[in-house]
């Protein structure tokens, strides 16, 4: 059975600089310890499904489901902050006070 993400990932459309395209990296025997009915229904998607061993692998990132663009985003600082995303090459956070605007 597959599954569909009516998920819109606009980041896939930005300039190449912002991201990097890349496959999830497997992870042995993923489990599911709670997922959120709510919010799965809230999305379109079936709890069940997402509950089951194929939804599992999905939900893991050993499946990537039928569309789906995988990327792994730049480093952004936020502005008056020290908070931000990393791709997984990224090993360093730089502070906000010495970044340049």
């Amino acid at each position: 059975m597959t599954i569909h993400f009516p998920f819109d990932n606009t980041y896939a459309r930005l300039p190449d600089r912002f991201y990097a395209r890349v496959e999830p990296e497997a992870v042995t025997a993923p489990r599911l310890i709670r997922l959120n009915q709510d919010l799965a229904l809230h999305l379109g998607l079936d709890p069940d499904h997402l509950s089951s061993p194929d939804g599992v692998e999905l939900l893991s990132g050993n499946r990537v489901p039928d569309g789906a663009e995988p990327i792994a985003m730049a480093y952004a600082l936020m502005p008056g902050t020290s908070l931000g995303n990393s791709c997984r090459s990224s090993a360093t956070a730089v502070p906000s006070s010495s970044a340049k605007w």
